[in-house]
């Protein structure tokens, strides 16, 4: 009975002087104040990469065993000219027997973002979206480090392990990067990176952009979709080859932040402006290797067309149940982008809906 107090006591955050409270060593910052923004916390979702002997695979790729792959059934499904237009049903083929693998070309937006890790090999290192010919959106984590001449993004990939795809997907490279002024690595805030292409898409059904939503927008009880190659747990040691897609609800940031403060993040954590929530049920999750992947909502009354919502930053965990995904926030973006987008001289109308 006695270790039940004391332990009840100690969550209650024992007084230790004037506006000063007893807290663990790792809540504090090194001048001894409170950390309310998380950093030191936060766990980014980067692709992890293992230095050992992979057996041949070329990392972060590793040596295991496929599981069944979904049988495939061959239909037409016509895109109409836009931004956020998906084909629900894939394009010149259908898997059935599904779990969480999406359509080929379903969500024709979603880039992966590649840095050249030798002379001969690239690696994943994340997701972004297309919003016009020759700029991806993705989070600056996942770039902010990087030789931009080793940074390329793979558009209309689907299936990593097979180069038999209805239509094949394209790659270039990146010339420039632009960084959210007010990124700050230590917490994640405006965590948003736009990547220039040396040579521009073509765009059609397997590669077009996303819609973006205007600075107001709102999600609120809604429930959006997360896409990316990245794992589908913490814990997995493989990284799935086909295209994952995940419903999730959006959390409002009041109930996400009182959620957060129930883990490692301790009950002085803020939330910042710039950030979403997304998820906190069981084994539903954005995870390692997903960072910088898109959240998208349908559009008012077209639920077969997306706008872009947030893009993937951080957890606690990977499908913790109550413990939501935190997102950078696209309507907080959304400024930023059309003046990027005006000082380079490129036309909004391609995430215009």
């Amino acid at each position: 009975m006695m270790i039940i107090i004391l332990y009840r006591m100690a969550k209650q955050e024992k007084s230790c002087g004037l506006n000063k409270v007893c807290s663990e060593r790792y809540l504090c910052d090194d001048d001894n104040n409170i950390i309310q923004d998380g950093h030191g916390l936060i766990n980014y979702r980067q692709a992890v990469f293992a230095e050992k002997d992979n057996g041949g695979c070329v990392l972060p790729q590793v040596c295991c065993t496929l599981p069944q792959q979904p049988k495939p059934l061959h239909v037409e499904q016509p895109t109409p000219e836009g931004c956020g237009y998906s084909n629900p049903k894939g394009l010149q083929l259908t898997l059935v027997e599904t779990t969480n693998e999406a359509q080929f070309a379903e969500f024709p937006w979603v880039v992966m973002i590649l840095e050249q890790s030798d002379s001969i090999s690239s690696r994943s290192i994340g997701g972004g979206s297309l919003l016009a010919p020759t700029v991806v959106l993705t989070a600056a984590h996942i770039v902010d480090s990087k030789d931009v001449s080793h940074l390329t993004i793979r558009a209309g990939e689907w299936n990593t392990v097979n180069e038999a795809e209805p239509r094949p997907h394209v790659n270039r490279q990146v010339s420039k990067r632009i960084i959210h002024p007010a990124f700050n690595w230590l917490n994640s805030n405006y965590d948003a990176a736009l990547l220039l292409l040396r040579i521009p898409l073509k765009l059609g059904a397997n590669i077009g952009t996303v819609c973006l939503p205007p600075p107001a927008a709102q999600f609120s009880n809604q429930r959006c979709l997360v896409m990316g190659w990245g794992k589908k747990r913490n814990r997995d040691l493989w990284y799935p080859n086909i295209l994952k897609k995940i419903s999730l609800p959006i959390v409002a940031a009041d109930q996400c932040q009182s959620m957060l403060r129930n883990t490692q993040l301790g009950q002085f954590f803020n939330l910042h402006e710039s950030l979403l929530c997304a998820g906190g049920e069981k084994d539903k999750d954005a995870c390692l290797g997903d960072g910088g992947g898109p959240l998208v909502c349908s559009l008012p009354n077209q639920p077969d067309r997306y706008q872009l919502a947030g893009l993937v930053a951080w957890g606690m965990g990977c499908g913790v149940e109550n413990v939501p995904g935190v997102y950078a926030s696209v309507p907080k973006l959304r400024d930023w982008i059309d003046e990027q987008f005006h000082l380079n001289r490129i036309s909004k109308e391609f995430y215009t809906a």
